[in-house]
């Protein structure tokens, strides 16, 4: 019963809520969000990744690429996610 748990009170918070919590935060320390931006290919080596990028306009008619070159990726893009199909990371669950 999930009234016996150490917190036990339901919290739900919107996506939408939480983005824009994590994105002034990010903003605090210098760091950018990038909307229409997707991961289109990725190469990885012992420290680097190579990550291939579409941006798309505001218009959305029209897409540039870019390549980055970091220490690390984080893929934060959900069950249906492009990072980890691109790496080979199976998926356990499902993604309805």
């Amino acid at each position: 019963d999930w009234q016996d748990a150490i917190y036990p009170y339901w919290l739900s918070l919107p996506q939408c809520e939480t983005e824009n919590v994590l994105e002034e935060h990010l903003a605090k320390l210098g760091v950018k969000v990038e909307r229409n931006t997707k991961l289109s290919a990725l190469t990885q080596s012992d420290d680097r990744v190579q990550a291939t990028l579409s941006i798309e306009d505001n218009t959305g008619s029209d897409a540039r690429e870019e390549i980055v070159e970091t220490a690390w990726l984080v893929g934060c893009d959900g069950a249906r996610s492009t990072t980890r199909k691109l790496c080979n990371i199976a998926y356990e669950g499902t993604a309805d």
